[in-house]
């Protein structure tokens, strides 16, 4: 944490050792809205900023954290976009239970 100041770390049932911004959101879901935008260079930065309702300067904590530790977020940021689909796959399913 003395390396990348402003960072803290959580335990999540599902993910372990989840690296986060202090007061959030986790690093994996800033990397996940900036790798995601179609924007470049500082635009991006401050889009991701305005997505997630905290100051750029946060952003770039959290990439300067990703840069050192790419595969742990890569990671973190595949077991989400699993779960998402899985969740997805189950609420698609019960949809025709309502009808």
């Amino acid at each position: 944490m003395d390396e990348h100041p402003g960072v803290v770390f959580h335990d999540s049932p599902t993910h372990g050792r989840v690296a986060a911004l202090a007061g959030g959101p986790d690093i994996a879901e800033v990397i996940d809205v900036l790798t995601g935008l179609a924007t470049e260079g500082d635009a991006r930065i401050t889009e991701t900023a305005t997505w997630l309702g905290i100051h750029p300067s946060r952003v770039r904590i959290a990439m300067g954290y990703y840069t050192a530790f790419r595969d742990e977020i890569d990671h973190q940021i595949d077991l989400r976009r699993r779960e998402a689909a899985e969740l997805r796959g189950r609420y698609e399913a019960e949809q025709p239970l309502l009808e």
